[in-house]
């Protein structure tokens, strides 16, 4: 196995420190342990992150030059259907790059895959691949619910998956993209909420009044219209604490003494945070998982969200404590409302709950327990086992 060479593709840029770059670098780890040589092919554009500790992992961040579509203009633009164009065209010289390596790991659906398996197909040879889904094309088209982006979402998939062979293993990180995968017939599915959450740094902590908490980006995406105007008609007795990059833009715009925006942060200061806080908020118009929800549950939060295929499934996991609510002010604030008067009826009960839901979000997204899971499927996939779907 030690001479078995393993790639991770999708658009993976270790100098963001995303979601998405965080599993690529969680599952080429587990590779590398195994045996593996391990390399993450990213597609050439940089972000802001400097300090890439990969260890014995190659990273190539400019491994798609060639191709029009790793123009940072043109990925950010297809980033937000999550759905990269790179190897959509000069198919083969792609090809000619991606074609050495014995495992692969896709972030997500995308041309890359299907130029993968394409080429494959076409020269008969079998090679073992896992297709991820940190994101997906399907899940954004179909939350924005309109016809012109339900027909979009069903012309990528005929593009992407008209001829791929049903047997490829999938890796699916909720309930919805596994049924979409089932739907399309795929039959070895694993349902992994792929995070790389350390519960153990997490705490629970007590704190004096009512404190609520966003961590995420303050992008529309994320939610930032909802945001501020969430933040300019609460009333006073509630404290916010809202943390994440590019917080300057609607700080500029909110003077109130019961705010405090933080920007980024690190990680000790972010964890402290949310030990004290008391509730978390999230507000995005898409999540296929939600790493700062996962963090927030590691701090025993109960989360108010929006309806997004990550929170939802989420909500099964944890219970009632994991709030749905429409993009709505009153709402959102209402729920918020709701939460303060029971710490404010009985603080002991309230830690109590944090307590609980530490506990039980602990059992299925810690770390350890989502590496284990990881590194079974690897290697069940490299023995040639049964693959089993992981229902958690």
């Amino acid at each position: 196995m030690a001479s078995e060479k393993f790639v991770v593709l999708g658009g993976s840029n270790l100098e963001y420190d995303g979601g998405g770059e965080r599993s690529a670098i969680q599952i080429a780890t587990i590779a590398e342990r195994l045996g593996y040589d391990v390399t993450i092919l990213g597609s050439g554009s940089e972000f802001e992150r400097k300090n890439i500790n990969t260890g014995n992992i190659t990273y190539i961040k400019d491994a798609f030059k060639h191709d029009p579509f790793a123009n940072r203009l043109i990925l950010k633009i297809t980033h937000n259907i999550s759905v990269g164009l790179i190897g959509l065209i000069k198919r083969r010289r792609t090809y000619e790059i991606i074609k050495s390596y014995d495992f692969y790991y896709f972030q997500n659906p995308n041309y890359l895959f299907l130029n993968l398996i394409k080429n494959e197909t076409a020269d008969n040879k079998t090679k073992k691949v896992i297709l991820a889904n940190h994101g997906t094309y399907f899940e954004i088209l179909d939350a924005r619910k309109n016809a012109l982006n339900r027909f979009l979402s069903r012309v990528i998939t005929g593009s992407i998956f008209r001829n791929i062979d049903r047997n490829i293993i999938v890796q699916a990180q909720n309930n919805y993209q596994r049924e979409f995968y089932r739907k399309l017939g795929f039959k070895n599915i694993y349902l992994i909420p792929q995070c790389n959450i350390d519960f153990s740094k997490f705490s629970v902590k007590e704190s004096d009044g009512f404190n609520v908490v966003f961590l995420n980006k303050i992008t529309k995406n994320k939610g930032s219209d909802l945001l501020l105007r969430i933040l300019k008609t609460s009333n006073d007795s509630i404290t916010y604490h809202i943390i994440g990059k590019d917080a300057e833009h609607i700080s500029r715009r909110i003077n109130r003494k019961n705010v405090n925006f933080y920007g980024q942060v690190d990680e000790d200061t972010k964890r402290d945070i949310l030990s004290r806080s008391d509730l978390m908020i999230n507000l995005s118009k898409y999540e296929s998982l939600s790493v700062s929800s996962i963090e927030g549950l590691a701090s025993g939060l109960p989360i108010i969200s929006t309806s997004t295929s990550g929170l939802l499934y989420i909500k099964d996991v944890i219970g009632d404590n994991i709030v749905i609510s429409d993009r709505s002010v009153d709402e959102f604030l209402q729920k918020i409302y709701e939460f303060s008067s029971m710490k404010g009826d009985d603080a002991d009960k309230y830690m109590m709950m944090r307590i609980k839901i530490r506990n039980i979000a602990k059992e299925h997204f810690d770390v350890n327990v989502i590496d284990d899971l990881l590194e079974k499927m690897l290697i069940s996939i490299t023995a040639k086992e049964d693959i089993p779907i992981f229902n958690i």
